[in-house]
């Protein structure tokens, strides 16, 4: 197997791919493919010690098995830059890759392949993701509580009253945010491309999800939630 870890290594020495070559027992041209393929996914050294050419091979170019139809490329960095995105997770981006993939003839990982294959490049790659959350209580005291201004302009627009949770009364709010976290990611997220021109344009995509999403079958029993 080539020798990705020393290619890297040598190459953030300075040396020259014929060089290199010539040290792993390597032609330049595979060098060079490699260097390539390494900087286009942002894979570069030092590599921590526990990575490994077998892992950095099946980073770099996939499964290499013999199969019907070759399985579709992951495009990390999308993938990386979608997830900082308001309710966006891999099992929507995983969806989406899947009828991507359909759609040119291509196979699809399976769930479980696409999540190991972007979370072992996100270790290699050390990438990070910084996520801003917007506070919805700015000060509270025990006579007063003092809402984020945009809330209170978005209550006061139409005409409702945000009242926070209480201190050490989880179940005030548990409920709600998991079906707003639901409803963020199998709507909000997945119309997160389209744009809109009209508030009816709006509104027919989401019924058009809501539809979708009360007509899919369950994982586990073949009944819809209709």
């Amino acid at each position: 197997m080539t020798n990705y870890r020393k290619i890297l290594e040598l190459h953030s020495q300075g040396h020259s791919q014929r060089s290199i070559g010539a040290s792993v027992h390597s032609s330049h041209q595979t060098v060079r493919a490699v260097l390539d393929r390494a900087k286009e996914l942002h894979i570069a050294w030092p590599l921590d010690n526990d990575v490994t050419n077998e892992m950095l091979d099946e980073l770099l170019y996939g499964s290499r098995e013999k199969s019907p139809a070759p399985y579709a490329p992951i495009n990390y960095e999308y993938i990386h830059h979608e997830l900082s995105k308001k309710g966006v997770t891999l099992t929507l981006l995983w969806q989406e890759y899947c009828e991507a993939a359909y759609a040119n003839g291509e196979t699809p990982y399976m769930s479980t392949q696409f999540g190991d294959k972007y979370r072992r490049w996100a270790r290699i790659t050390k990438a990070t993701m910084r996520v801003t959350h917007k506070t919805g209580v700015t000060a509270s005291t025990r006579y007063e509580t003092q809402l984020n201004q945009s809330y209170q302009e978005l209550a006061e627009l139409y005409g409702t009253a945000i009242i926070p949770a209480r201190v050490r009364k989880p179940q005030d709010k548990g409920l709600v945010e998991k079906s707003v976290g639901f409803s963020t990611t199998w709507i909000t997220a997945v119309l997160r491309e389209r744009k809109f021109f009209s508030f009816a344009e709006v509104q027919e995509a989401v019924a058009e999800r809501l539809e979708y999403i009360n007509t899919k079958p369950f994982h586990t029993i073949p009944i819809s939630k209709s």
